[in-house]
């Protein structure tokens, strides 16, 4: 049995396959709007995949992504809120507490260094009053202590840079927002507010968007004539992971493929406009702001 990325059953996501490939058709767009739609077989797209010259692997390795991009969007759910939240008010509640943390650690620091005798017989101590405490035992006991320093002096030096630098990348940054399967460097919901915006849109499709990404990037990293180098997608077999990834400009975007898919999966009518549509929206001047949308895929 092959082994997926993220998939804890392969069956399931092979019998999903199965069933998509022989779906008999969905809906898509006959011209640029939305509103006009036809019913397309599946199969047509795929046997078209296939004909895709490749410049990675092979086209029958690229259908495998595409449908494995797939099926994870289909199990993917929409977020109603940022689903960070959670994780950034338990951080700045830590941030808070930060001061008062530092401060007990120089004082346990303090107390270890100008009173180490009582503190050799602390770290010696058994549960056992009677136990002699020899000459052994407070050697092993400063091999402790020396240890404990260690840490503590390690945990104040890291705690010291989280205090200076809250956006520091081990932290989850204050302006990290994840929606879906993106980071935005802004909340989703608050800009959602802008009424009739293409922001909105999305906010209400992102996981609609996310698929629209994924299956473009991998349209354009299988064509691509040269590796792109600021890509850190890589194979886990033969699944093309991304992580952290922009969309790339190399390789050809198979626009028409990308809203029949999308359109199989979720029962829309995308039409091949609408996809770069929502793609370049993706990275458009935030609504009332100046700053531009630098969103990152992070995956499903």
């Amino acid at each position: 049995m092959t082994a997926y990325p993220s998939i804890s059953d392969p069956n399931k996501f092979e019998n999903w396959m199965t069933d998509f490939k022989h779906k008999s058709s969905y809906k898509c767009a006959k011209g640029s709007q939305k509103t006009e739609a036809i019913k397309c077989p599946i199969n047509d797209t795929l046997k078209a995949i296939q004909s895709i010259p490749v410049e990675c692997k092979s086209s029958k390795i690229l259908e495998l992504n595409l449908l494995y991009a797939c099926f994870m969007a289909t199990n993917a759910h929409l977020p109603e809120q940022d689903i960070r939240a959670v994780t950034r008010r338990e951080l700045l509640a830590a941030m808070d507490q930060l001061p008062a943390t530092l401060k007990t650690i120089s004082s346990l620091l303090f107390f270890l260094e100008e009173h180490r005798p009582m503190a050799l017989k602390a770290v010696a101590q058994t549960d056992d009053p009677k136990v002699h405490i020899d000459l052994q035992t407070i050697g092993l006991s400063s091999t402790r202590l020396e240890r404990l320093t260690s840490l503590l002096l390690d945990l104040k030096d890291g705690l010291l840079e989280f205090q200076d630098d809250p956006d520091h990348p081990a932290l989850i940054s204050s302006s990290d927002f994840q929606y879906g399967p993106f980071e935005f460097d802004f909340d989703l919901n608050v800009n959602l507010k802008h009424k009739g915006t293409k922001l909105e849109e999305e906010g209400k499709n992102i996981i609609h968007t996310g698929l629209m990404f994924h299956l473009t990037y991998l349209f354009r990293y299988f064509t691509r004539q040269l590796v792109p180098k600021t890509s850190p997608a890589f194979f886990n077999g033969d699944i093309l992971m991304l992580d952290m990834v922009r969309m790339i400009k190399v390789g050809k975007p198979y626009g028409q493929h990308v809203a029949a898919l999308v359109n199989a999966v979720f029962n829309e009518k995308y039409s091949t406009r609408n996809v770069k549509d929502r793609l370049d929206s993706l990275y458009k001047t935030t609504p009332g702001s100046k700053t531009k949308k630098n969103p990152v895929f992070i995956g499903w």
